[in-house]
């Protein structure tokens, strides 16, 4: 019969030292692994942007989570709409969604790309923040059934009472960021 000893190494060892830190190596990598799609947000205080899912127009990938924490000066609101909307449609908005938020509020959960009487998709919707912020959350489950692409959006600051400029004889009304989105305004024409 064989009995094997347990050697024990002194605490202050180097040899001692060098398995404590690669144990912590290996628990900052599992960490790492088991953690891997959750993003910390991202914070934007441009008057105005775009945002995409992961990897756009590519499909995006599973267990992500991104939060995108936009900021305009006090006095705007922020406008957001959606050029491209195309995640994985399930009850209730329960597996991937992008959820928008103003104010304390949620103002939309968004899935699939059409919505349904239980699921709300953009379509052709704009959507605006009860105050200067807006928080966009983007979150995919663990696995898709098909390959889904994502969404692009684009958002602007907006003023309470947004003046016209005027150039000459044409005023432009600067309402929205938004390019090509601006009405031009002839005097006499509206």
């Amino acid at each position: 019969m064989q009995i094997h000893q347990k050697r024990f190494l002194p605490q202050g060892s180097e040899q001692s030292r060098l398995r404590q830190e690669s144990n912590r190596m290996r628990l900052l990598l599992l960490l790492a692994a088991l953690y891997g799609g959750v993003t910390g947000s991202i914070v934007l205080q441009k008057m105005y942007g775009r945002i995409t899912s992961p990897d756009f127009p590519n499909t995006y990938p599973n267990h992500k989570e991104r939060i995108w924490n936009i900021t305009v000066p006090k006095g705007y609101s922020i406008r957001i709409y959606f050029t491209h909307f195309n995640l994985e449609l399930s009850y209730l908005c329960e597996y991937d969604y992008v959820k928008l938020s103003s104010g304390g509020k949620t103002l939309a959960t968004l899935c699939g790309k059409d919505s349904t009487d239980t699921e709300e998709a953009p379509g052709n919707k704009t959507y605006l923040s009860t105050d200067n912020t807006l928080t966009v959350v983007f979150r995919s489950d663990y696995s898709n059934e098909k390959p889904f692409t994502g969404f692009e959006a684009f958002y602007a600051a907006e003023g309470k009472s947004p003046a016209p400029l005027v150039l000459g004889e044409t005023q432009l009304w600067w309402g929205w960021c938004f390019p090509g989105l601006s009405q031009t305004l002839t005097p006499g024409v509206r």
